[in-house]
């Protein structure tokens, strides 16, 4: 006797959910390098780090790498779930004039174009999402450090729909010095549209 989930397989045309399995980033300027910025941020801008009740005259020191990609998502066989476009990974290193201590802020943004796919939505069984991870890696290439951000969507009939994805590290810092490259990976379970 057939199990349920050999028999879903064998019906042509069902919405199958699909494990995925390829995504490629492409640098944006061909090249895998990082453009650094180190920056003195006004209160205002500090706010928007998560910083308050600093003296207006204070200065807050922040560093600042970013990496530009375009995003591919594909299925195992090929077949194009995803792109995404104007994508950059942004890790900012904010010194905290409160505490002395540094903590790192990390930005994904890009806008996603579906192609006839989407992630779970979280009801009737289906798993809302799918993983959200960015791997900091050092200029041989080893990982240094990993972040999970808040779960990746896709949604049906998406063009160029803008999303902004955050992650702040408290404790664990000193990867920001040495990392030099990324890689962004989202893992789980899609539909078809």
């Amino acid at each position: 006797m057939a199990t349920q989930e050999q028999q879903r397989v064998k019906t042509p045309g069902a919405k199958q959910p699909l494990d995925l399995s390829n995504y490629e980033l492409v640098p944006a300027d061909g090249a895998t390098s990082v453009s650094s910025q180190e920056l003195d941020l006004d209160l205002a801008v500090a706010k928007l780090f998560g910083i308050s009740g600093t003296k207006p005259e204070a200065v807050v020191r922040a560093v600042s790498k970013t990496w530009a990609f375009t995003g591919k998502i594909s299925t195992a066989a090929g077949e194009p779930v995803a792109t995404l476009e104007d994508l950059t990974i942004t890790a900012t290193k904010v010194d905290d004039p409160h505490t002395g201590r540094p903590f790192i802020h990390v930005a994904l943004d890009f806008f996603a174009t579906s192609h006839g796919w989407r992630t779970g939505r979280g009801v009737s069984g289906e798993p809302y999402g799918m993983s959200n991870r960015i791997y900091f890696k050092n200029s041989a290439g080893g990982v240094v450090w990993a972040m999970d951000l808040p779960v990746f969507v896709l949604g049906c009939g998406w063009h160029r729909e803008h999303q902004t994805y955050f992650g702040i590290d408290r404790y664990n810092v000193g990867w920001f010095d040495v990392c030099q490259g990324v890689q962004h990976e989202v893992r789980g379970v899609i539909f078809r549209c």
